[in-house]
């Protein structure tokens, strides 16, 4: 984490009360296993993908932007048709998900001959996985450490010392482009990496303090009506969002596939949540889209906008692409 907020932590915690626990700089040497590559474009590294298939290596593909992801998920189908490929991201109904984490852990993640992973940042967290090369989109520099750990994780006698590539896509010019995050972050984190370098665990605080200077307070606390050891209650008023959500920046909703409408509103209530797509609010909000007043109340979406191996597929989000033969049953 940022040296501000861990000085920040230890202050409300109290620094004489907390019992911190470093290794040396020698021993974090034992950790580096990366040599990070900047790389102009995603153009660039397609000779890097052909190299990596004929050497057999399981290749780790990360976007910032789903659609980004099913784009180059395409590319590489044509690209490579006889290589295992796979795509993982967050819009996918949640028990085609749960299939695709077993199938990244238990066969991807396995094999001993080329493979292909296209993926967001769902890797960053919660998967055990190693594999030998990564291509990622640049990313704030917490975010590439997460990504940077599931290339080369296992640590063994053999594996120390032993240093896999990482080819970092260059920063887009235009903040739309950044998006989910800020393109200063991104540009920063880009800098702080040194090409055709060995990545130190020795300098890692030191690259995130250099981007993460400052630290952003949401507010929460004078939006509380307990603060200060005391209760604080307004008036009464009409609050036309919901302000802890809108603080946190939570704009999920849930939407369903309309040939699975009728078995979610047969389903028990734990057996729901697997037919749902997690999806910002604003990618369904005034498309007059049907929604269910049922369960979490989800979004009906066209059949036409769901394919089970690349998931959510926005182009088709419209009433349009409704199949009549389930509104006329």
């Amino acid at each position: 984490m940022p040296g501000i907020l861990y000085d920040k932590i230890l202050e409300v915690l109290g620094k004489d009360q907390v019992h911190e626990v470093k290794l040396p700089p020698e021993v974090l040497d034992t950790f580096d296993r990366h040599i990070i590559h900047k790389t102009s474009d995603w153009v660039a590294t397609h000779g890097i993908l052909e190299k990596a298939v004929q050497e057999d290596q399981k290749i780790l593909i990360v976007s910032n932007r789903v659609a980004d992801a099913q784009i180059r998920f395409q590319e590489l189908k044509d690209s490579f048709p006889s290589i295992p490929i796979m795509l993982i991201h967050s819009r996918y109904k949640r028990n085609d998900r749960k299939n695709l984490e077993t199938q990244l852990t238990e066969v991807f993640n396995q094999s001993t001959q080329a493979c292909i992973v296209v993926s967001t940042q769902v890797v960053e967290v919660s998967l055990d996985i190693s594999f030998d090369l990564m291509i990622t989109d640049a990313a704030p520099q917490d975010a590439l450490i997460q990504r940077f750990g599931r290339i080369n994780r296992k640590r063994t006698p053999e594996t120390i010392g032993k240093y896999n590539p990482i080819y970092v896509l260059a920063p887009p010019e235009e903040e739309k482009e950044a998006k989910p995050y800020e393109l200063e972050t991104i540009q920063l984190s880009y800098e702080c990496l040194e090409d055709v370098k060995v990545f130190h665990e020795r300098e890692v605080q030191e690259k995130m303090d250099k981007v993460f200077t400052t630290i952003d307070h949401p507010g929460l606390q004078q939006l509380s009506t307990f603060r200060e050891g005391q209760f604080h209650l307004k008036e009464l008023s009409h609050m036309r969002k919901a302000v802890l959500l809108e603080a946190l920046e939570i704009d999920t909703v849930s939407c369903i596939t309309e040939s699975d409408k009728d078995a979610y509103m047969r389903a028990r209530r734990d057996e729901r949540a697997g037919y749902e797509i997690s999806i910002r609010y604003w990618s369904v909000a005034n498309k007059g889209l049907e929604q269910l007043e049922w369960g979490s109340h989800p979004f009906i979406i066209p059949n036409k906008a769901y394919d089970s191996r690349t998931g959510l597929i926005l182009e088709f989000m419209d009433p349009q692409h409704y199949d009549t033969t389930f509104h006329i049953l």
